[in-house]
């Protein structure tokens, strides 16, 4: 769910009819039929304006290399970009900064082919360089958040060059989400930026932590400034290379308790709550003038872990019995008052239609 007050940026629709809402949580929501498209040109958006976001922590990480925790991506995906993306709707991979790519007949290399014209935001353009220096600064390193890269790229062949927006990858063995995992994995940082930095004599990439004048990516909004323990904020980059944004800019003051970024939502002190809401508190926001509630699906879960190393957790059949004697419906209508899915065996949500396989046992 994501809630947001009424604002000049955003259109509010009214019905004379009392306040009611059946989801249809089998629904995808939005169909996207171009990649994104449709959040980057429709020409009903309003042009302008400051976007409040909040967010509830500080980045504890502030570049990709050490990056874990969940606030330090919020924060660093704003001003980069990726060579491919995944569909919020269905899961597939999305071609973005690589636009197309092939496979050669053993399945054992990729041709990646660029798309000319992305910039950084200091106005150098991106390359194969680029792209090359980001993967093979990967595969010396093991950056824990990257093992879809140093696990699936092969060492005996390295990432070659073809010319200056084509790249050759080769991979260990076949791998067949390779453009939506391996591709799109990392942020394509500048060379000419991050090179220098890696080759200081004191350069730890566990503990450095790059100044404002480091923070140069490739993505929609530029690094402006960042106050730990209050905010941070991006300014929109004219020469993006998919459009100039709509916003002007992007604040992200940081409100840690959820209660008090809620009451923010209801201030107009911040335009959308993006934290935590529990299902009971919907049936009262349907009634707030002024807020607009959005149903969507995602990835997030709630699972039942086990430690399989561990009898009787690691007979096969006890932990199917387990999961059969489980009423996963009755969850979703008690617990989370029908704002919910009933999980599935695996890892992939079943409204990701280009994974998801209803036939697995």
């Amino acid at each position: 769910l994501m809630l947001s007050s009424t604002s000049t940026i955003f259109a509010q629709v009214t019905s004379p009819e009392p306040v009611t809402w059946e989801p249809d949580l089998t629904s995808s929501g939005v169909a996207i039929t171009e990649p994104f498209e449709g959040y980057l040109y429709d020409p009903d958006v309003i042009h302008g304006g400051t976007l409040t976001v909040a967010t509830p922590s500080d980045p504890p990480e502030m570049h990709q290399w050490n990056a874990g925790a969940t606030a330090s991506y919020d924060f660093l995906d704003i001003f980069n970009d990726y060579l491919t993306r995944t569909d919020p709707i269905t899961g597939a991979v999305v071609p973005w900064i690589a636009e197309s790519w092939e496979i050669s007949d053993d399945k054992l290399s990729y041709v990646v082919h660029l798309t000319e014209g992305v910039k950084f935001h200091d106005g150098v353009e991106l390359t194969a360089e680029d792209v090359k220096w980001n993967f093979d600064f990967i595969m010396e390193n093991n950056f824990t958040r990257m093992s879809n890269v140093w696990q699936i790229l092969s060492r005996d062949k390295p990432t070659e060059m073809i010319d200056e927006y084509t790249l050759r990858f080769h991979v260990k063995e076949p791998y067949v989400p390779f453009p939506r995992n391996t591709l799109g994995n990392a942020y394509i940082y500048p060379k000419h930026i991050w090179e220098p930095i890696s080759q200081r004599p004191d350069f730890d990439w566990f503990t450095y932590v790059p100044t404002a004048e480091d923070q140069i990516g490739c993505g929609p909004y530029k690094y402006m400034d960042y106050v730990p323990n209050a905010w941070y904020k991006f300014e929109a980059f004219d020469d993006y290379w998919h459009g100039k944004p709509y916003l002007d800019y992007l604040l992200r003051p940081i409100i840690t308790s959820g209660d008090a970024e809620l009451l923010a939502v209801k201030r107009g002190e911040v335009d959308i709550f993006t934290g935590f809401l529990a299902s009971e508190a919907i049936p009262g926001l349907l009634r707030e003038e002024g807020i607009g509630l959005y149903l969507y699906n995602n990835q997030y879960m709630y699972h039942w872990g086990m430690n399989t190393y561990k009898w009787p957790f690691n007979v096969k059949e006890f932990r199917f019995a387990l999961a059969n004697a489980i009423d996963k419906q009755d969850i979703v209508d008690t617990l989370l008052l029908g704002y919910g899915l009933p999980g599935t065996c695996g890892v992939e949500a079943p409204f990701f239609s280009y994974w998801y396989n209803p036939n697995v046992p």
